[in-house]
């Protein structure tokens, strides 16, 4: 039972909760119709149509709970509370005279919940109308309703009206948590999305795009203390050919985790440009000390260890160039000789960072 309980308020839809919560209050709405239509003798036809009527929401259960198709059933219960059942109970319960009142407003609210638009507006609709029309004939026609007891009337409207505002203050609970849950899960996956919109999935660090829209909007403009070391990692290819991709990729997020250590200052920025090229965005006050931080970088990387391939030494080759420079005009610029730099550490034998020539 609390493995049920627990599989359908914790791991089911929207639609099977809401179901099962409903279908829960209204069996024991009927189930209390049931005890108040014997104690008070109503007659055979109210004793069987309120058994009839428990007896129909146990059936519901048993079909929900073997077709798994809860919006269907949902909307089937509607249709039986707001047709079969609310209307002939109104007069066999006593009409104005009982609680009966509190169960037609509320059929209205749990209409309300049926996911399938049209259907909910159709439901509602006929309910409102033959509601309305109910009341007014029962108060122009009060011979139609079995009379009660004055102390009979309070308590079964004290008890449906407990039973009501249990049914709404439950529902509006739970329609409140699920909006915030579903909200709180909106605003995760918009945040991954931002997340993924500017950052690398596998290493962490910045991606291209946001890196261009920082060379173009802040570096351009305000170059001075800016520096751009593009490096890549030597014999990558092998790597990945010899020792697998997975490994391949462990030796990105180690160079990445590296990289972002590094760049612990403000305006600095760590970027993977695309496949085993990254690039550093350093901010520093002369470039003596940017490129002494580019070769510790570099002496780093070489440094890395790896517990699984102990006999794999990794090396970058990297080109640096100090972006305040009058030539340096557009980004286009800036990536050309760096990349350029770039080549001629490859060309040289790689291992090293090429500055200033």
């Amino acid at each position: 039972m609390l493995q049920f309980i627990k599989k359908t308020f914790i791991h089911e839809t929207f639609e099977s909760v809401t179901f099962w919560g409903v279908l829960f209050f209204c069996f024991m709405a009927s189930i209390a119709s049931a005890i108040f239509t014997a104690m008070e003798d109503l007659g055979k036809v109210a004793a069987i149509y309120t058994a009839f009527i428990t007896f129909y929401f146990v059936i519901l259960a048993i079909v929900a709970q073997m077709t798994k198709k809860h919006q269907a059933c949902y909307s089937a219960m509607c249709f039986a509370l707001n047709t079969l059942i609310l209307p002939p109970m109104f007069f066999i319960c006593g009409g104005l005279n009982s609680g009966m009142p509190f169960y037609c407003i509320t059929s209205l609210l749990i209409t309300s919940l049926i996911s399938n638009f049209r259907t909910r507006v159709i439901m509602a609709i006929y309910s409102l109308i033959l509601y309305t029309s109910i009341l007014f004939y029962d108060w122009y026609n009060p011979e139609l309703s079995p009379p009660l007891e004055p102390f009979d009337t309070i308590l079964d409207q004290v008890v449906s009206f407990v039973f009501m505002a249990l049914l709404i203050f439950t529902t509006v609970s739970y329609l409140l948590k699920a909006y915030h849950l579903e909200r709180q899960k909106k605003d995760e996956v918009i945040a991954k999305l931002d997340y993924l919109s500017t950052h690398d999935p596998l290493t962490g660090l910045f991606n291209r795009r946001i890196f261009i829209e920082r060379i173009r909007n802040q570096v351009l403009s305000s170059p001075a203390g800016y520096y751009l070391l593009m490096f890549d990692i030597d014999y990558f290819k092998q790597i990945n050919d010899t020792y697998g991709h997975l490994f391949g990729d462990q030796v990105l997020e180690s160079i990445g985790q590296l990289a972002k250590n590094i760049c612990n200052r403000e305006g600095e920025m760590a970027v993977r440009y695309g496949g085993e090229e990254f690039i550093l965005l350093i901010c520093e006050d002369n470039y003596t000390s940017a490129m002494a931080k580019a070769e510790d970088f570099r002496k780093r990387v070489s440094a890395i260890k790896f517990e699984d391939q102990p006999n794999v030494s990794i090396n970058i080759s990297g080109g640096f160039i100090d972006c305040y420079n009058p030539n340096f005009s557009n980004y286009d610029k800036i990536l050309t000789v760096v990349d350029e730099r770039l080549y001629t550490a490859k060309s040289n034998g790689r291992n090293q960072i090429i500055g200033k020539y």
